[in-house]
């Protein structure tokens, strides 16, 4: 129960005070999310905390137990995802693939998006409902 609780609090607290850490240059800005992915009859959800640098998207999805589900980089100038680390249970090809090209999609749009509410993308190939809703 105490080693659950550290880890709460380290990715709660730290985390973001890490990210901040590194931006210290000033070209970089960090945004955390709650995210919910609901996939069928199963689901996860948690807080999303992405980097933006010049041109690349740093960012980790963490459940709301404190363990990382998936961290990836996105770049801008590439137009590429790159999963850098997921959970044993996420870590298949097909199920990178279909993240890949997922995220490939909702990085752009949630660099755009500056509205209140929820940010919905829908896979509707995979039947995979992607919910961000911006943390201050």
């Amino acid at each position: 129960m105490l080693h659950r609780l550290l880890i709460l609090f380290v990715s709660i607290f730290l985390i973001p005070t890490i990210v901040s850490a590194q931006c210290s240059d000033g070209n970089c800005s960090s945004v955390r999310y709650g995210v919910h992915i609901d996939i069928n009859n199963a689901g996860i959800s948690g807080v999303c905390v992405m980097q933006y640098q010049s041109d690349v998207v740093v960012g980790a999805i963490i459940n709301e137990f404190g363990v990382s589900v998936l961290s990836f980089t996105y770049s801008s100038a590439k137009g590429k995802v790159k999963i850098v680390e997921c959970l044993p249970q996420l870590n298949k090809f097909y199920v990178k693939r279909i993240l890949r090209g997922d995220l490939k999609s909702i990085v752009p749009q949630l660099q755009r998006w500056n509205e209140g509410g929820n940010f919905e993308y829908h896979n509707s190939k995979f039947n995979i409902r992607y919910r961000f809703n911006k943390l201050t």
